[in-house]
């Protein structure tokens, strides 16, 4: 698929259907549509798209099933870089953006919330074998699709690293782990 047909599948506006049940579930302005993968192997699937709203996600099937998903009831399963060559950040972003300030009330309201394999409360952050206190927590990053805790350190109370497709919604993992972190920066 050349930059030209992916251009032109983010312009392209969600057509009558999903355009309807966007209004009707009240999602917003329409953002960004993204297509399936366009090659000749995904022709059963190449009118399949991801319409992007402020408030939410339409998903329109090429068989005419379509659903609409609001941004605070969202879960990212599967974290891509890239779709078709293009950047596909805005969905978690857009989860992040709505979920994030009940995530964190949670959090200072004393619940430990659970980013499979991770479990985070106000004192830290745990797996099923390690744990360490915000104030121990250094370093927050990922490297070759790997989520880690202080990293760099080789003697470290941090849970172990974690592979990011095992986390739901990384993004709205994260944040709340910087912001709960004081000494991390960014």
């Amino acid at each position: 698929m050349t930059k030209d047909e992916i251009a032109h599948i983010r312009t392209e506006r969600p057509t009558p259907a999903p355009a309807a049940l966007a209004v009707e579930r009240g999602l917003g302005d329409w953002v960004d549509t993204l297509a399936t993968k366009q090659g000749v192997a995904w022709r059963k699937s190449r009118a399949s798209r991801l319409h992007f709203f402020t408030g939410g996600l339409i998903v329109s099937l090429q068989d005419g099933h379509v659903a609409a998903y609001d941004w605070g009831t969202v879960r990212v399963l599967q974290y891509r870089s890239t779709v078709n060559g293009a950047a596909s950040e805005a969905c978690s972003t857009l989860i992040a953006g709505a979920q994030l300030p009940a995530t964190i009330a949670h959090i200072e309201r004393g619940e430990s919330l659970t980013f499979s394999p991770y479990s985070v409360d106000r004192q830290g952050d745990s797996d099923n074998k390690h744990a360490a206190a915000w104030t121990e927590i250094t370093e927050i990053g990922s490297t070759m699709g790997a989520f880690m805790f202080n990293g760099h350190q080789r003697r470290s109370t941090a849970p172990k690293s974690a592979q990011a497709y095992r986390i739901p919604n990384p993004d709205l993992f994260v944040k709340p782990c910087r912001h709960l972190s004081p000494r991390v920066e960014g």
